[in-house]
């Protein structure tokens, strides 16, 4: 357990945690004692320069203010810091880092601007406070009994759903990257896939569901036909797939598959419940554009025809065709939500295809259908009443500083 303690600093009493401060001292060495240093007794007015531009340009400086645990009991402002610490140490820059030292050549700068967008707009899964959803099961239950089948149907597709990506990603897609960057750009892949399956989990866990139902929930899906032929399809693919056919399977998968199943959490608005799951999955439906996006560009890379990409497409809308006819809409071709509110098979079947043209303009190749449409929920999203951290990543894929958008310019928009 740290013990505050206080120290005189220029007439001002500063309340300091050890503990904190030692692991950021900890920081500050172990880059000091990185190859941009070497040994020098004397410490010149040059040195400290040099020293303080090296800080600033790892975006260290900010732990200059801890600098002073390090046998100094007296100091005012980072120059004077710098100096001491070089004396302490025996330290000295030899020169600051360059771009080109702190960051290799880039070879694919595609790639790179998609492993930076990552960076910019990763999230994890506990950030979510999903107890205010947890009493909306009830009230659910107790208001719209009809639609907890519809939302348990739901939940069953999507918690395996990313398992089959995962594995496609960490066993077949890695071994396809050419450069560091393309490996980057999938390593971030697999990392935010995982996140989305351990959300998944989490929501069905903070259901009042009990474990019998909790286990029905996760069989549900796996009693259709349809569901066990594309599993058994990925399987194949995966196992004994071509180069081609592994990425335009995850082009799909992302483009068509995922974005089709994460829409209907979206229809859960129309309950007026779980504010916090379709935050979520609006999170995941921009997540899942943009790797439908970087799909396409290594798709690219790997290289495919007209032809494969098209026959893969068709395969992927014959099969969201049949888990929106044979589950989800397996007692009538439409939906009443309340207010009597409709959505119909072939609206469902509608916004298939227009995913499935989206990924057509994102891999440079003539659209298949040229009649979709995507659903009215997917486009006037409403999230106004919440203020929280999915609400204000709302739209940030188009706005991510640093990264580099002419770059992005020929592949597809597909965040809504």
């Amino acid at each position: 357990m740290s013990v505050p303690i206080t120290l005189a600093v220029s007439s001002d009493v500063i309340e300091r945690d050890i503990a904190k401060e030692e692991a950021q001292e900890k920081e500050i060495l172990d880059i000091l004692r990185s190859p941009f240093f070497n040994t020098k007794e004397n410490v010149s007015e040059q040195d400290i320069d040099t020293f303080l531009e090296a800080i600033r340009s790892i975006g260290l400086e900010r732990l200059m203010d801890s600098a002073c645990n390090i046998g100094v009991k007296d100091y005012q402002g980072h120059r004077e810091n710098a100096k001491k610490i070089l004396q302490v140490l025996g330290k000295k820059t030899t020169k600051p880092p360059t771009s080109t030292e702190c960051i290799p050549p880039t070879k694919d700068e595609i790639a790179f601007s998609f492993m930076r967008k990552q960076q910019e707009t990763f999230w994890y899964d506990y950030a979510i406070d999903f107890r205010e959803d947890r009493s909306d099961f009830a009230t659910m239950k107790d208001k719209y009994p009809k639609f907890e089948k519809f939302v348990k149907k739901t939940f069953s597709v999507l918690v395996p759903l990313d398992n089959p990506v995962i594995d496609n990603n960490s066993k077949r897609l890695l071994d396809l990257c050419k450069t560091p960057e393309q490996y980057g750009m999938v390593i971030f892949m697999i990392a935010i896939e995982q996140i989305h399956k351990n959300t998944y989990e989490r929501i069905v866990h903070i259901s009042p569901w009990t474990d019998i139902e909790k286990a029905e929930i996760l069989a549900m899906c796996k009693s259709k036909d349809c569901y066990n032929e594309f599993s058994e399809f990925t399987d194949t693919v995966i196992r004994d797939g071509t180069d081609s056919d592994v990425i335009l399977f995850n082009c799909c998968y992302e483009g068509i598959f995922a974005l089709d199943l994460v829409t209907n959490t979206f229809l859960f608005n129309k309950f007026n419940l779980f504010h916090m799951i379709i935050s979520a999955n609006h999170s995941i439906y921009m997540d899942e554009s943009l790797h439908a996006e970087e799909d396409c560009h290594l798709a690219k890379v790997v290289g495919y025809t007209t032809e494969q990409a098209h026959n893969m497409i068709k395969r992927f809308v014959a099969y969201c065709y049949r888990i929106q006819r044979e589950y989800f809409f397996e007692d009538s071709e439409i939906m009443t939500f309340p207010d009597n509110d409709v959505i119909t098979l072939q609206e469902r079947f509608a916004a298939i295809r227009y995913n499935a043209d989206l990924l057509c303009s994102g891999l440079n190749i003539p659209e298949l259908y040229g009649d979709g449409k995507p659903l009215k929920c997917t486009v006037e999203l409403d999230l106004s009443r919440k203020n929280n951290f999915f609400e204000r990543r709302k739209g940030g894929y188009q706005s991510v500083s640093g990264v580099n958008h002419d770059a992005l310019s020929a592949t597809p928009v597909y965040s809504i």
